[in-house]
């Protein structure tokens, strides 16, 4: 017997179509990074909304973006919206974003020069494929 996880089986699924994956990674510059990729079945479109929160080794410095988009395979169909977006005064120039990449939805993060950010991506998604 599975139990749910904020709602979610442990494979991520909740047997509606929903799903939720999440990630945690380290930056240590002003590079974009991959936070999380999930695939997208070739024939399908994604709704995703993402919350991505990022702090600096001191706990000073954050960012903290809720975002959404419309995604399929190959393009992101809709903007990306920030439907909500708080980071500390000095860190104009930290950063996430969706992207699409070789069939994947990807969630990109960006720190600061000679900074070590730890990002924390989670991700709630639903999939529909039109065959």
């Amino acid at each position: 017997m599975a139990f749910f996880t904020s709602g979610f089986f442990g494979d991520g699924s909740s047997g509606l179509g929903q799903s939720e994956k999440a990630s945690e990674i380290t930056t240590a510059d002003a590079t974009e990074t991959a936070a999380l990729s999930i695939a997208i079945p070739t024939g399908s479109v994604m709704a995703i909304e993402v919350m991505v929160l990022g702090v600096d080794s001191t706990g000073a410095k954050y960012l903290s973006a809720h975002l959404g988009a419309l995604c399929s395979a190959s393009a992101v169909l809709l903007p990306v919206q920030q439907i909500d977006w708080h980071n500390s005064p000095a860190e104009g120039a930290w950063a996430a974003d969706i992207t699409v990449t070789g069939g994947n939805v990807v969630v990109n993060v960006t720190g600061a020069v000679a900074t070590s950010v730890k990002w924390t991506a989670r991700a709630n998604y639903t999939t529909v494929s039109a065959s």
